[in-house]
């Protein structure tokens, strides 16, 4: 039972940052280069935090190359569905690259459990995992969900396909890493890994991308001037971002903790529809309740085959 405690925490911390990274569009854009701003911050603060608490907890840092394969692949995967999201909501809607990304993130590591960690497939859990993926493609209904009309390109879908592969390889080699027979590091130390992985791997695709962006649009003197002139009172602002950045960093982090906490007990085939379920659900009630966000009749369908399949995976 502790460990299903352990998931649903997990879940509460996740709905809470995904809260909190509204909050942000909302405030400073949801463009590529302030996404991208946003999560070299957040991934950033991430690692600093977990260093600290893994040289106070554990009084160092160990080292395994095998975590830093696994940090570095899931760092990689992490970072490239992101940037390809960018691409995609260009290219067509966004609930089905929404969808495409937390199904990936749920039924490989289902597969992965099953064909390869001889995991139990009973009655339950299969039931379980029709029904959400039928609520993840249930929003597809909704007006929000239809597009705009235009003809979608093959090309949008190649790109959904890899995001579905690359957020299930998340799952898997997180899943992987917990149950290894290799020495690897502690739990705690391998949050610090994934996301100082994923800092560097960021850092380095917002740095090309605002260098092209400056390259293909250089500052005039005049904008140069106003830059001198308005810094000082940008300070409040950098501030505040950095604060909404730290809560989401403690959020994201400790949830991401908890659910290998989960991941080294629990079957991945019963983890991650738990995972997706609840962060659907629960997602849902944070922005209902901050954002005043009322899901449409086939959302609202969809949450609550989420919620019934939740409890399908906490019964088997």
């Amino acid at each position: 039972m502790i460990n299903y405690l352990i998931v649903l925490f997990s879940v509460i911390l996740l709905a809470l940052q995904f809260s909190v990274t509204k909050f942000y569009q909302l405030k400073y854009g949801a463009d590529a280069v302030s996404a991208s701003r946003f999560n070299v911050i957040v991934r950033g603060l991430t690692s600093v935090i977990f260093l600290l608490a893994s040289l106070i907890s554990l009084g160092k840092l160990g080292f395994s190359g095998v975590s830093v394969l696994y940090a570095a692949l899931i760092a990689f995967f992490c970072v490239t569905y992101t940037l390809l999201g960018f691409v995609i909501m260009k290219l067509g809607p966004v609930s089905v690259y929404m969808m495409f990304l937390m199904s990936g993130g749920m039924l490989l590591p289902w597969l992965f459990g099953v064909f390869y960690l001889d995991e139990t497939a009973n009655i339950a859990r299969v039931v379980g995992l029709v029904l959400m993926l039928v609520s993840l493609a249930l929003p597809l209904l909704d007006s929000r969900g239809k597009g705009d009309g235009k003809k979608i390109k093959g090309s949008y879908w190649i790109l959904c396909a890899a995001v579905f592969v690359l957020n299930g390889g998340v799952s898997i080699f997180s899943k992987l890493h917990q149950v290894s027979a290799a020495e690897t590091v502690s739990t705690i130390e391998f949050v610090f890994l994934a996301n100082l992985c994923n800092f560097i791997i960021s850092g380095a695709a917002l740095a090309v991308s605002l260098l092209r962006n400056k390259k293909a649009a250089p500052e005039s003197t005049a904008e140069q001037t106003d830059k001198k002139y308005i810094g000082k009172s940008l300070k409040p602002t950098l501030l505040l971002m950095i604060a909404i950045c730290a809560v989401a960093a403690v959020l994201d982090g400790s949830a991401y903790f908890l659910q290998l906490l989960g991941a080294a007990k629990l079957d991945a085939s019963v983890l991650y529809p738990m995972v997706t379920g609840g962060t659907i659900v629960l997602s849902a009630v944070a922005a209902r309740i901050l954002f005043n966000e009322k899901p449409e009749r086939f959302s609202l369908i969809g949450l609550i085959l989420s919620f019934a399949a939740t409890f399908l995976f906490l019964a088997a």
